[in-house]
């Protein structure tokens, strides 16, 4: 599945994010930069499947304790793409550090 994302993806890689997100953590500095095409399930053997999108997440530490990082995360949505690709892009992003905060929630506040 995740082949299949990174060729599908592979074309939109260079251009410029659908969106983007700096968060200042204080001890960090993260970015998020969201790159989307849309799909079809033919093309990626998913029922439903709408979008196809890549986060580039990269943490700039300001504390002694966090190391720099850079990570991309893949993800496939049924959500039906918007006619502008911008605000489509802010929306997956959106959607996607909502995604987190759910986890977070699960692991460390019980």
């Amino acid at each position: 599945m995740r082949a299949k994302a990174e060729l599908l993806l592979s074309s939109v890689c260079d251009e410029q994010p659908r969106a983007q997100d700096c968060t200042d953590y204080g001890d960090r500095i993260e970015w998020c930069r969201l790159r989307a095409r849309a799909t079809d399930p033919e093309s990626i053997g998913l029922y439903s499947a709408s979008q196809v999108y890549v986060v580039e997440r990269e943490v700039i530490p300001r504390g002694k304790n966090v190391k720099a990082s850079k990570e991309r995360c893949y993800a496939i949505t049924s959500t039906v793409p918007l006619a502008d690709g911008k605000i489509n892009g802010q929306e997956l992003l959106k959607t996607f550090r909502g995604h987190w905060t759910v986890e977070a929630k699960n692991h460390y506040y019980q």
